[in-house]
């Protein structure tokens, strides 16, 4: 078929977590040769890396997960799976669609940071820092005043 009816899909994979890093290799390997005989285009992958997984699956604590991304004909996909899922190493398959795939060369630019102006404090005098002295004279006859006396 034509590159034109080609579709971007990935498959994601998780390998039994038993093998060697060495074991997991090869099983990629294996992934790929078999999405390749089936007339796709691997465009990306990413090596199967051990790790913990949130929940057993297959009654495994870890696995090796790993992806492959490849363009195919729709009516290879369904052989691609199917070959894929006979392998009893893995014990994860998940075969996504890509509609729309955005650039992974698209830069994200970080949003401006929300400047608060603090207004400075004028500058005080000593003399502004010095609290009146109010003699008890002056007092008393505030109090007189008030009082009517």
């Amino acid at each position: 078929m034509g590159k034109e009816t080609n579709r971007l899909y990935e498959a994601s994979y998780f390998l039994s977590g038993g093998l060697t890093e060495e074991e997991a290799i090869k099983e990629d390997e294996k992934i790929k040769s078999i999405i390749a005989k089936n007339q796709a285009l691997i465009l990306g992958e990413a090596k199967p890396k051990r790790q913990r997984l949130a929940y057993p699956v297959k009654k495994s604590e870890e696995a090796h997960f790993g992806w492959v991304r490849f363009s195919a004909a729709p009516e290879y996909l369904k052989q691609i799976k199917s070959e894929l899922s006979k392998n009893n190493l893995m014990i994860r398959l998940l075969v996504k669609i890509f509609k729309n795939v955005p650039p992974e060369s698209k830069i994200i630019k970080p949003r401006p940071q929300k400047t608060t102006l603090l207004a400075k404090k004028p500058a005080v005098s000593e003399e502004a820092i010095k609290p009146e002295t109010i003699k008890s004279e002056e007092i008393d006859k505030k109090l007189e005043e008030i009082l009517g006396t």
